[in-house]
């Protein structure tokens, strides 16, 4: 009796065992794969690519931006004000100046005025212009 207790106790332990080690495996591969096939935005951090942008000199900056006009970005901000088919957005924090200025078509200026000061929002848009030193457009279709 004792002898299929430690067997069924050795069996029970190498399938948990199994299932962690084939969760881990399941979870890194499909990290990988998102990761690798995701080029679809080429910034999905504002504040980095800003930071980034910022250390360029302005030579720099006139060469990337002819490369990243109209790529798509997917940002994480702030409402600051909204305007007629405008929403002006910051990165947030105590000293906060409008950092976007996002054009929204017709089609969403209902969304567009729905919206409130202060509430954060995720967006997926299309850089249009970068007003040095601060300020960029995006457009939201």
């Amino acid at each position: 009796m004792l002898n299929n207790k430690k067997v069924i106790s050795l069996a029970f332990s190498v399938l948990i065992f199994l299932f962690i080690v084939g969760a881990y495996t399941m979870n890194k591969n499909s990290n990988v794969t998102a990761e690798s096939s995701d080029d679809t935005y080429i910034s999905k951090d504002f504040k980095k690519f800003h930071s980034d942008y910022e250390k360029l000199t302005r030579a720099q900056q006139d060469t990337y931006w002819k490369e990243i006009e109209g790529k798509r970005v997917l940002w994480a901000l702030e409402v600051d004000n909204v305007k007629q088919e405008r929403v002006i957005l910051t990165s947030g924090g105590m000293l906060a100046v409008p950092e976007v200025e996002a054009t929204v078509s017709k089609a969403r200026n209902d969304w567009a005025l729905s919206l409130k000061k202060g509430e954060k929002i995720t967006i997926d848009a299309k850089l249009t212009r970068q007003y040095y030193p601060q300020l960029w457009q995006v457009a939201i279709e």
